[in-house]
């Protein structure tokens, strides 16, 4: 993994302004670790290989500094619930040729929603794991996303982000509103609740937090009425980044940044294989032009720093100036 500078110093030469803002002025510094994950078949061949990697990448981050928050993209827990699995994951498998290897070798006819309902006990494993390190870093976490039951009247699967707390306690979830046609055809996945996603605090900061496809929706814009610091948006985008990716992404939060009152915007992506599923992204952290400067002029959104690849793991570390 390729560190990148803190970025306290480039932040205050890039944005003047904000050291001399009137009474908003500048507090402290938000520190955030974004690990840019890289994933294929081998790191969820079993527990051990997956938690020696996530383990890796913390001594990583912790030996850069100390950060406030940490956040990891979309789906890396989707896969971990898969780990029992594994025997049937030989070759060019994709998701319902697993499914249809189970059920000839096993009996019945599960589909694949039945598999993550089957290995709840794999998906609260991955929870209590990072709840562990939460604990052990004593550092807030966001821990990507989960295909969770959920019981509202009637069994429902849903895509569910994680934070937990720098206590180890999983204090915030947010489950996915606008589905992808994987998630809705293949894994009859549910859709969230846009109301309840009303974000987190950390330190006192206001963070909100938006999963991969829903960021490129307008209606948060609605629901992000109360000043925040961070809006966090977790990817796993299933196609290869090209220039029209690229362009694709301007679409999402720096579209959505400059018409909500918050100050930074954090695009994170997941990258790597598995089961003939490709990712590929640039992760990015973006600057809300209107609120940094308190003009109306210039750009609506700046791109503060991207990662060096879209197509490899990167840890990034930005430095946030807070201003109230």
């Amino acid at each position: 993994m390729r560190k990148l500078i803190p970025l306290a110093a480039f932040l205050i030469f890039l944005f003047p302004a904000l050291l001399f803002s009137g009474s908003s002025g500048v507090s402290k510094i938000f520190s955030v670790a974004a690990v840019q994950l890289e994933i294929h078949q081998e790191d969820y061949s079993s527990a051990t290989a997956f938690w020696t990697a996530i383990d890796s990448l913390l001594e990583e981050i912790f030996e850069e500094g100390n950060p406030d928050l940490i956040v990891i993209p979309e789906y890396t827990g989707v896969f971990y619930t898969l780990i029992p699995y594994n025997p049937y994951l030989a070759g060019d498998s994709d998701l319902e040729s697993v499914v249809y290897r189970i059920s000839s070798e096993l009996g019945g006819a599960p589909v694949p929603e039945e598999l993550f309902y089957r290995q709840k006990t794999q998906t609260d494993e991955y929870i209590r794991r990072w709840s562990e390190r939460a604990w052990l870093y004593s550092v807030p976490i966001v821990a990507g996303t989960v295909f969770y039951p959920h019981w509202e009247g009637e069994r429902q699967l849903r895509n569910r982000a994680l934070v937990f707390d720098s206590e180890g306690d999983l204090f915030y979830t947010q489950d996915k509103v606008y589905l992808t046609d994987f998630e809705l055809d293949i894994c009859n996945l549910s859709p969230g609740d846009p109301s309840l996603a009303q974000g987190f605090e950390i330190d006192g900061q206001h963070i909100y937090l938006t999963i991969c496809r829903d960021t490129f929706f307008k209606s948060w814009e609605e629901v992000f009425k109360k000043p925040a610091l961070l809006w966090i948006d977790i990817k796993a985008n299933g196609i290869e980044f090209d220039e029209l990716q690229r362009q694709g992404f301007q679409k999402a939060l720096p579209s959505r940044l400059p018409n909500v009152p918050v100050d930074y915007g954090l695009t994170l992506c997941l990258v790597g294989d598995y089961l003939n599923l490709l990712w590929e992204g640039e992760s990015s952290l973006i600057g809300n032009h209107l609120r940094l400067y308190d003009s109306e002029a210039g750009d609506r959104s700046v791109v503060i720093r991207h990662s060096n690849t879209w197509d490899s793991g990167e840890i990034l570390f930005f430095d946030l100036l807070e201003r109230w």
